[in-house]
């Protein structure tokens, strides 16, 4: 079928079809540096451009829907009048099917919590527009009047939105709009709806009560009849059964509230939206999981039409660098060989693994600094986590880190102490070294109350309580990072 290659700024793609007064195209919109942006394109068919009633009735439905900006709501994008296609409206252009398609695309009912997902959506746009304040003191929502799944557009990603308020009236707070000529779609209209009564947000309630009510069933409740007369007989006096009457497995709380929707006397069924919602989400079988369960089961009914969005890209990407616990076990070991307490001990690498943060800076001074800086680094981690000394003593620093007390397992000959003058040695033993005959110099002490350590600042040192210092030679050359700390590439 030919449509026009342009409507007003916007660029005609194809054609999705058509309603009572109305088409609908895929459009697209261009801007600076490539910019485009679809939309859909609504506009007046033909034989009722002229006419003067509906006209009107767009150019309402284009200022009250352009007022209602929410994610359950079909948003307008612009209203422009086309020196060749008359009025159109720019819409936001909803990816996927609608939910009658959704319905009759599968021989089998909707997952209940997919169905009980679909419908608190709607609510909540419903609910939404039907308190929405408008311009004017007198004003208080707006009524959709034509709620059918016709009209419940569903993207690829789970969005659930309400569009057409091509018939919808704005509510005033004295006289609630009545119509008339009966407008809508006669197997969703609510009893006042099809007797031509005053309306308010209820009237919408009873619409998607018959949705609910189709949906948990797989049938349908009032569009049997075949003509317009007998489907409005049907809704104002046929008997409607429970949905557990016809599916015995259905849990009786969302049966309830798919029957207190269809009350015909509006005053038995919720007084808004928001309280149908909230008993919806109160049901068993409501969970947020919904959501996901719809996307699988379009593209279960759509399986050509769905978008493949696979999680190969996501998986791709490279998580940030972390080390392993096996390359942090064979660093401290290392320094744990070289007499640092607690460096080596199951415990103390336990409680350095917990935080991922403080291992990825330990790792990356390492790598970044060479070998002498890795045992440095390991040794100021190992430091932070070890137990405090046991004696009251000053602890001795290794640079410029806190002090600590010697490990009490230090070999005798890795470590030089310190004998009292008085103390003889035993028969067969030699004298105990004293700080002059250490094997490792000394540089003269600083003009200060106590003499500093002597030696390269690599040197382990100690000092007993009130004793000189004492030092111990340590091989940095030993002291290599482990091979293999990178995580694979």
């Amino acid at each position: 079928m030919e449509f026009p290659a342009r409507i007003g700024k916007y660029e005609i793609e194809r054609r999705i079809g058509s309603g009572g007064m109305a088409e609908v195209y895929v459009g697209k919109v261009r801007g600076a540096e490539s910019f485009a942006l679809p939309v859909a394109i609504k506009r007046m068919l033909p034989e009722f451009a002229t006419n003067e009633a509906f006209t009107n009735l767009f150019v309402s439905e284009a200022k009250l829907t352009a007022q209602l900006n929410h994610p359950n709501i079909v948003s307008v994008v612009d209203f422009d009048r086309d020196p060749e296609h008359g009025l159109f409206l720019a819409m936001e252009m909803v990816d996927g099917p609608d939910l009658s398609r959704l319905l009759m695309a599968g021989p089998e009912p909707l997952p209940l919590p997919v169905v009980i997902y679909l419908v608190t959506e709607i609510l909540t746009g419903l609910g939404f527009a039907h308190n929405l304040p408008l311009d004017g003191h007198d004003i208080c929502g707006i009524v959709h009047r034509d709620v059918s799944p016709h009209n419940v557009l569903l993207s690829w990603q789970g969005a659930v939105k309400v569009s057409d308020f091509g018939i919808a009236k704005a509510r005033t707070a004295t006289d609630a709009t009545a119509s008339v000529v009966v407008k809508g779609k006669p197997s969703y209209m609510s009893p006042e709806q099809a007797t031509a009564k005053p309306l308010d947000g209820r009237s919408d309630l009873f619409a998607v009560g018959v949705m609910l009510w189709e949906m948990l069933t797989g049938r349908t409740l009032f569009g049997d009849s075949g003509s317009f007369e007998g489907t409005l007989a049907a809704v104002l006096f046929l008997p409607i059964p429970s949905p557990r009457d016809l599916r015995p497995d259905l849990p009786a709380d969302v049966c309830d509230v798919a029957m207190r929707l269809l009350e015909r006397d509006r005053e038995r069924r919720y007084a808004t939206a928001e309280d149908a919602r909230q008993a919806l989400l109160a049901c068993a079988a409501a969970h947020r999981g919904a959501i996901q369960e719809l996307i699988e089961l379009m593209k279960a009914r759509f399986p050509e039409q769905a978008p493949e969005r696979s999680s190969k890209a996501i998986s791709k990407q490279r998580a940030a660098p972390r080390i392993s616990a096996a390359a942090f076990d064979a660093v401290t070991l290392q320094a744990g060989e070289h007499g640092q307490p607690g460096v080596g001990t199951p415990t103390q690498r336990a409680g350095a693994r917990g935080s991922a943060t403080r291992l990825a800076l330990l790792f990356a001074g390492a790598l970044a600094l060479g070998g002498g800086a890795t045992a440095g680094v390991v040794l100021l981690l190992s430091r932070e986590k070890a137990a405090p000394p046991a004696t009251t003593a000053p602890a001795p620093a290794l640079g410029p880190g806190p002090r600590r007390a010697p490990p009490e397992s230090t070999p005798p000959a890795a470590v030089a102490t310190t004998a009292p003058a008085s103390t003889a040695s035993t028969p067969g033993s030699s004298p105990a070294p004293t700080p002059t005959s250490a094997p490792t110099a000394r540089v003269p002490p600083r003009p200060s109350k106590e003499a500093r350590p002597a030696g390269p600042r690599d040197s382990s040192t100690t000092r007993s309580a009130g004793g000189p210092w004492q030092t111990k030679p340590m091989d940095i050359n030993q002291l290599q990072p482990a091979p293999n700390l990178l995580p694979a590439q």
